[in-house]
């Protein structure tokens, strides 16, 4: 899964496009669409962006339909709530079946400063979306949203990432992590046994196997507490030598 591209539609601000650009770069996102902007400079939009990267390669298109022709997934964020829209989602709760989908080419869609996405905006939009907020003050500034929308996503991607990372090593099982209690308790008598409390032992243990662990990480950890269990060993012989 890759970071969506960002859509917005009828912006009224160089300013406001210049700031999603910035963030969008940030997140690198990979294409940034604006439909319709509303007398608006490239010069503001690229001071405003700091010169980031989607201020220069930043699009201009004629509509909405145009800017999701090519996209298979369309969300369009919304805080504005119907009783005849299709199902509104919180963006936490659209964020965990989102990550369901693979081979999605996805558009974040963001509607005019004052007025939000249309009626019409909404129909081409294939999911709709609210970014929890206060009851007492539920709109945000256009690039905060965004801003909010990317972070979302690119944390989603990572956890990703990361647990099909972790899949590739076989988690440690109970069998396993003996050896590695048996070095701990070796360097903890080693240490020194009359002053440690007896519950100590096992709270280290329960600490230790709360890390979820995979059986490579574990050889090394164990590797690591013998190492010390023999130095410390080591230096208690030669102690009572002198």
């Amino acid at each position: 899964m890759t970071m969506p591209a960002v859509i917005l539609v009828r912006p009224e601000s160089s300013w406001n496009i210049g700031s999603v650009a910035r963030v969008a770069s940030n997140f690198s996102v990979p294409q940034l669409l604006v439909v319709d902007p509303q007398e608006v400079t490239d010069a503001d939009i690229q001071r405003t962006a700091c010169n980031a990267p989607l201020s220069h390669s930043y699009r201009t298109v004629a509509n909405l339909e145009e800017a999701i022709s090519d996209m298979t997934m369309v969300v369009a964020f919304t805080a504005r709530k119907s009783r005849h829209r299709t199902t509104h989602w919180s963006y936490p709760a659209f964020l965990k079946q989102v990550t369901t989908q693979v081979n999605q080419k996805i558009a974040f869609c963001f509607g005019p400063e004052r007025t939000g996405l249309s009626n019409e905006d909404l129909s081409y939009c294939s999911d709709l979306v609210y970014i929890p907020t206060a009851e007492e003050c539920p709109s945000m500034n256009l690039a905060q949203a965004v801003a909010a929308a990317l972070f979302g996503m690119r944390l989603s991607i990572d956890t990703i990432q990361y647990t099909e990372q972790s899949s590739d090593d076989e988690l440690a099982t109970a069998e396993d992590w003996q050896p590695c209690f048996d070095a701990v308790d070796t360097m903890i008598a080693e240490c020194a046994a009359e002053k440690t409390p007896p519950h100590v032992p096992g709270i280290l243990k329960r600490l230790l196997q709360r890390s979820r662990a995979s059986r490579y990480e574990l050889s090394l950890l164990r590797s690591l507490l013998s190492s010390v269990a023999r130095e410390l060993h080591f230096r208690a012989r030669n102690d009572s030598h002198q």
